[in-house]
């Protein structure tokens, strides 16, 4: 009970417990961390470094509570010590980074993998090693093992399943990750049916013949699993990316109608300019100068307040609520903006995708509702607190509801609203997609006694929030 059982047991816990911890943090990014990043990979290293010096002397401490087991079988007090310490640590994980719960599950879960595979190696490789199963809990051959599987398996895990995860975590929305949650959960607890079905049920006469027999079968079936979940990760990604080309196509789209119509808007200036210009020289044949003067100034004052307004200091944002706020107001919407914000990261294609379907949504709407003071929107956009905020209200007689969510209030999710266009419900899950990539959120709500829609999205990726952080 010297110091080579001091170092043994401290270095076995240390090779364990330390790529797990970090395993666990490296997927996410910065922003996503409670603290700044530095400060969680120290600390994490600090804990892993602590609770494995100071694991050996609990390890002898637990004797007074496991007093009653053989030597052979001490191994229980360290199991235990083992699992606190992993308790412990998962608990500071999911309050570390501020992301999602099923994201951070999903990390879990291939983490728990590697830590079980790493565990099954060494116990399939340990019979073949001089002096494997001398000491308690780690002996100096099985911390060899540790090291030797680690030294292998961390970056075959990291490079072929983690890295491709870190950007997948990155791109996908929580309310977009069942499946690959629900296969990555499936597969790993199939996987871990299968080590234990067959270290239990294979006929052997020794550990050294279980090994045989089991670990030609253990490394494909790792391998195996490791191919599964890069397939799975990048699959989504491409898939990702398949849906952002179809936004940019769809943009794209949004843009030559744009075009098409100030095209057609053109033709009908002219067809007005001729017919202004007529009222205009038959108010001067008829020596009417002070009507024609007022005319003028009429036409003018429609000009400016349709072409030339001004409502944000930011370029994409003035040119896409000019654009929408006239075509509501083709339709006779009376549209109220309050819109404030300079320069920001945010994409002008996401820019699109967010303003546009809310606008869109609204608009059509709007049409429901009588020409004579039934329609208007009323949009307010603005920084607070580092975030991007984005609310548009407007008049909405009816929404159709998801069975799980009706007979709910207050604001919801997208998937709350069927897509029946009838005021809410259409574009909406891009609307969530796309603030979900800026780590922010949109949530709708429907007030059935006002008969209003409310949208209302949070955007946190921007400058300001960087520099708070």
């Amino acid at each position: 009970m010297g110091l080579d059982f001091f170092l043994r047991n401290a270095a076995g816990f240390l090779i364990q417990l330390c790529p797990c911890v970090f395993l666990c943090v490296l997927p996410f990014p910065a922003e996503r961390f409670r603290f700044p990043r530095r400060t969680v990979f120290l600390g994490a290293a600090a804990y892993s470094l602590a609770t494995s010096l100071l694991f050996p002397g609990m390890l002898l401490y637990s004797g007074c509570f496991f007093y009653f087991l053989e030597e052979s079988e001490y191994n229980a007090g360290g199991n235990l010590l083992f699992f606190l310490a992993c308790a412990a640590s998962v608990a500071a994980y999911l309050w570390l980074i501020r992301e999602k719960l099923i994201k951070k599950l999903l990390v879990l879960v291939i983490v728990e993998f590697y830590a079980t595979t790493q565990f099954w190696l060494v116990n399939l490789f340990l019979p073949f090693l001089p002096f494997g199963m001398e000491g308690y809990v780690y002996s100096v051959t099985s911390v060899l093992l540790y090291f030797l599987t680690m030294a292998v398996l961390l970056p075959v895990v990291w490079l072929v399943v983690m890295k491709p995860m870190a950007k997948f975590l990155q791109e996908t929305g929580a309310g977009e990750m069942t499946r690959e949650f629900r296969t990555v959960i499936i597969m790993t607890n199939a996987a871990l049916a299968v080590m234990i079905i067959s270290d239990t049920s294979v006929g052997y006469s020794n550990l050294a013949e279980r090994s045989v027999l089991i670990c030609p079968m253990a490394l494909l079936l790792i391998a195996s699993e490791c191919v599964i979940y890069r397939l799975l990760f990048l699959q989504t990604i491409q898939m990702r990316e398949e849906a952002r080309q179809q936004r940019a196509i769809e943009i794209q789209r949004i843009q030559y109608e744009k075009i098409t119509r100030e095209i057609d808007h053109t033709s009908r200036m002219r067809h007005d300019m001729r017919h202004h210009l007529n009222v205009l020289y038959e108010m001067l044949e008829q020596n009417r100068p002070e009507e024609a003067s007022a005319y003028i100034d009429g036409l003018i004052e429609s000009v400016s307040r349709r072409e030339n307004q001004v409502y944000c200091r930011n370029f994409t944002v003035n040119a896409l609520l000019q654009y929408y706020v006239g075509r509501a107001r083709d339709e006779n919407i009376d549209c109220r903006v309050q819109a404030d914000c300079g320069e920001i990261t945010i994409s002008p294609a996401d820019l699109t995708v967010l303003i546009g379907n809310a606008m869109e949504n609204a608009i059509h709407a709007c049409l429901g509702f009588p020409a004579d003071g039934g329609r208007w929107i009323d949009l307010r956009l603005g920084m607070i607190r580092g975030s991007l905020v984005i609310e548009i209200r407007n008049p909405c007689e009816r929404v159709r509801f998801s069975e799980r969510y009706r007979g709910e209030g207050g604001f919801l999710p997208a998937e709350a609203f069927l897509s029946d266009r009838a005021g809410g419900g259409y574009g909406l899950r891009s609307i969530s997609h796309t603030a979900e990539k800026y780590s922010g959120e949109a949530l709708f709500r429907f007030d059935g006694g006002e008969d209003t829609f409310t949208v209302r999205i949070r955007l946190n990726r921007n400058p300001e929030m960087l520099e708070e952080r």
